[in-house]
């Protein structure tokens, strides 16, 4: 969705339907992580086996991409005359060739780490639910694919990090698997696939999203030091709500940093002590957090109150009961309820970053809902919240099953 005119990318208040590696298996990670929180709900393990076939073909060699491959659409070929297999978004209008070119992406490290998590994911549901043949065949030493591509030796920093003083030569992991080109910013390769802009650039969250990923696949010893540093740093210099080029959307990086930490990447005491208190100390009375987007508030509380929940569930040093009360009451405020289902508007999980982070946005309902389900979860199963629900459903004292729980108020 476009929130402004945008050159090249349509009119302020252009939307089009995309489907994308990213949300897919976004949803499919949290449905699984929901499962084997001892959430076992016969729905979760089918609708992961209808999701991990599609994250499946956005990968090519252990690696994956934001874009499904398809066809040069038809406007441009009959205006150049050639059809090419792109990595593309499957309904937005194209106005030319450059811009098609332009998003004729590499893979990249975001995709890839999600996409390896959900091989991950799927095959521990598969085990769980008693469905080992099921089970996919694994990738080994991943941690490969994402040190090839890391923030040392390049000669120039991208613009956006520069401007925002994210240091340069880092020695975090970089969000592209591509060569940097920087005479391609203007001038994409038509037949082979583009870096956007010709320039790679660091990104907390997908440095975050990458050590999450490396922790479930046994490989935390292979995590970069520099980039744990480098996050250390992004908290310290309280640059939290910048350092995700790709993610505007306040408290996103704590949300990803918390599954990190309780993940086990051996961040210091004084990191999560400030990303708690910071936490606790913004939000709002009536339970929000509040974006920096406007209308965005319930987004940013989902990411927040989740990063809550994790770093109190993972210390028993850590306490914030009342402040994660008033954030599900908030969150229940919110729910919308129809005829045949609950479901929370989406918010904006994702950006093109650079000039359009705030601009070209992602939106989705079944992601929003996915981290509205993961943060009730949370705190039915490892808060004690079932009296709460049973209170809120109206249900008087009656004990109800968790997966029990009618969509009704």
């Amino acid at each position: 969705k476009n929130r402004k005119t945008l050159l090249w990318l349509g009119k302020k208040g252009e939307s089009y339907y995309d489907s994308n590696c990213f949300v897919t298996a976004s949803i499919h990670n949290i449905l699984a992580e929901i499962y084997l929180m001892g959430w076992i709900h016969d729905s979760i393990p089918q609708m992961l086996d209808l999701s991990v076939e599609n994250i499946m073909m956005f990968r090519n060699n252990d690696t994956y991409n934001f874009w499904h491959e398809l066809p040069t659409p038809n406007h441009l070929v009959e205006k150049h005359g050639e059809m090419i297999q792109r990595r593309r978004s499957n309904h937005f209008y194209y106005p030319n060739r450059l811009v098609s070119d332009i998003f004729n992406i590499v893979n990249d490290a975001d995709d890839t780490a999600a996409g390896m998590r959900a091989v991950k994911m799927y095959n521990k549901v598969c085990m769980y639910s008693g469905s080992a043949e099921r089970m996919m065949k694994e990738p080994r030493d991943i941690w490969k694919w994402f040190s090839a591509h890391i923030d040392q030796g390049r000669e120039k920093a991208n613009y956006y990090n520069r401007l925002k003083r994210h240091g340069s030569n880092t020695g975090a992991y970089l969000t592209w698997f591509g060569q940097e080109h920087h005479s391609k910013t203007f001038r994409p390769y038509t037949h082979r696939r583009n870096l956007p802009l010709g320039y790679n650039d660091i990104d907390c969250v997908v440095n975050a999203n990458i050590m999450i990923a490396l922790t479930e696949y046994g490989e935390g010893d292979q995590i970069e030091k520099e980039a744990i540093e480098w996050l250390e740093q992004m908290v310290m210099e309280e640059k939290c709500e910048s350092c995700g080029y790709y993610y505007p959307t306040n408290y996103t990086f704590y949300y990803s940093l918390a599954k990190a930490i309780r993940n086990g990447v051996p961040f210091s005491e004084n990191l999560i002590s400030a990303v708690f208190n910071r936490l606790l100390a913004s939000q709002n009375n009536d339970g929000s957090w509040t974006c920096s987007i406007e209308g965005n508030d319930l987004q940013s509380t989902l990411f927040a109150l989740n990063a809550l929940m994790m770093l109190e569930g993972n210390s028993s040093q850590l306490s914030c009961g009342r402040a994660i009360r008033q954030g599900i009451d908030y969150l229940m405020d919110k729910v919308v309820i129809d005829d045949k289902c609950c479901y929370w508007e989406g918010g904006i999980f994702f950006s093109m970053g650079f000039v359009a982070r705030k601009s070209c946005v992602w939106i989705s309902d079944a992601y929003t809902t996915a981290l509205a389900t993961e943060a009730l979860v949370r705190y039915l199963l490892e808060e004690g919240g079932s009296e709460y629900f049973v209170n809120y459903w109206g249900e008087g004292n009656t004990k109800i099953p968790a997966q029990q729980l009618p969509c009704r108020k």
